[in-house]
């Protein structure tokens, strides 16, 4: 683009043809017409003058491609580290997740291990028991044979005494 800087040339106003001059050059034939009302031209003001809005940012127009650029990668570099920590938060939630769910699953492990002790040493003891039942049992038995062999020698030495 080229600027033109120096004193500023007047603006001349353009006389436009009348009407009947255009008529005349085109050759056209004229018409009877009705009574024309003439319709007043309006005249050009001066353009108002605009009041500059301030705007809320104090920012350059233009800016460095380069710089703009640079600051493109850095955001673009933020919001992907941003993500990354979010997704690290996502899955330090699943881990603790599954660490939580894995210790449930040893707790009930260990609980289920000590009925099986508890069971396996009720089972022992009750085998104790057992044991000890059937030597009684057996010491019982060999009291009713001693027993029954003492009354059988008593009556036969009763016999013999008389």
């Amino acid at each position: 683009m080229f600027f033109k800087f120096g004193k500023k040339e007047e603006k001349k106003e353009k006389v436009l043809p009348s009407l009947e001059e255009l008529t005349k050059e085109l050759k056209v034939e004229k018409k009877e017409e009705p009574e024309k009302k003439e319709i007043p031209i309006p005249i050009s003001k001066q353009p108002e003058k605009v009041e500059k809005i301030k705007s809320s940012f104090d920012v350059p127009l233009f800016v460095k491609l380069e710089n703009y650029n640079q600051l493109l990668t850095s955001l673009n570099d933020i919001k992907i580290g941003f993500q990354k920590v979010q997704n690290l938060f996502v899955l330090i939630e699943e881990i603790e997740q599954i660490r939580k769910e894995n210790l449930n699953k040893v707790k009930e492990r260990l609980r289920n291990l000590e009925e099986r002790l508890k069971e396996f040493e009720n089972l022992l003891l009750k085998k104790e028991r057992s044991v000890s039942e059937v030597k009684t049992e057996i010491l019982d038995r060999e009291v009713e044979e001693l027993k029954t062999s003492i009354e059988r020698l008593r009556s036969e030495v009763l016999k013999l005494a008389k």
